[in-house]
């Protein structure tokens, strides 16, 4: 088993500036749900499966569905996902792009 880095003692400044855009994204008028999804995307992109269990967990609490998060790492295929694929096409096309 790997073991976790504990990003608040590595570096407080950038858990303090990931606070800080998380409550941006809060305050942003985004729906709550959807914002839930795309980090929920970008968890399942970067393989941290910590993220994805507690945001998956989030979203059930939240009333979503299961077959929209088992569906989720094909939202392009699918039409249950069509009012909010710009938003998470960036999720994916940030993860291409990065160096």
């Amino acid at each position: 088993m790997t073991l976790r880095m504990n990003h608040r003692s590595v570096n407080p400044n950038v858990f303090k500036s990931l606070l800080a855009l998380e409550q941006s994204a809060k305050n942003s008028g985004l729906d709550h749900k959807l914002y839930e999804l795309i980090k929920l995307r970008a968890s399942q992109v970067n393989g941290c499966s910590y993220c994805v269990d507690m945001h998956a967990k989030d979203l059930l609490s939240m009333g979503e569905s299961t077959e929209r998060l088992l569906l989720l790492p094909m939202w392009r295929e699918v039409p249950i996902y069509s009012e909010a694929r710009a938003r998470r096409s960036g999720t994916d096309r940030m993860r291409d792009e990065a160096p």
